[in-house]
């Protein structure tokens, strides 16, 4: 899951890479390396650590492995909102408030029935 806010692209010196698939440009990062005797060469353990919209920018959305890797990246606030909208919040108290009332358990908005 990618996070809903953007951050610069690490340096690529720290083995970063990128790879465009279907249009959408990934950033990897290589955190170990491991040699190949049969091939004399040393074969890159990669993982994704976010997306790029653009391949020329220099920002991503970044996803949980970016946290993991580089965890004093600068990070901008996020905004304290729920996803959820405020129907599905009194939802909950209807239906509860149904089962009381029928089951005549309590009554909180003292509602004669």
């Amino acid at each position: 899951m990618y996070f809903d806010y953007e951050v610069k692209i690490p340096d690529s010196r720290h083995g970063i890479t990128k790879k465009k698939i279907r249009g959408i440009t990934y950033i990897y990062y290589a955190y170990d390396h491991k040699y190949s005797s049969d091939k004399h060469y040393t074969i890159p353990k990669n993982t994704t650590i976010g997306k790029c919209l653009d391949v020329s920018s220099e920002t991503m959305y970044p996803n949980t492995n970016f946290l993991k890797y580089f965890p004093d990246a600068e990070i901008p606030v996020t905004q304290v909102k729920s996803d959820r909208s405020a129907c599905l919040r009194i939802g909950a108290f209807i239906v509860v408030n149904f089962q009381f009332l029928n089951n005549k358990l309590f009554n909180p908005l003292n509602v004669h029935v």
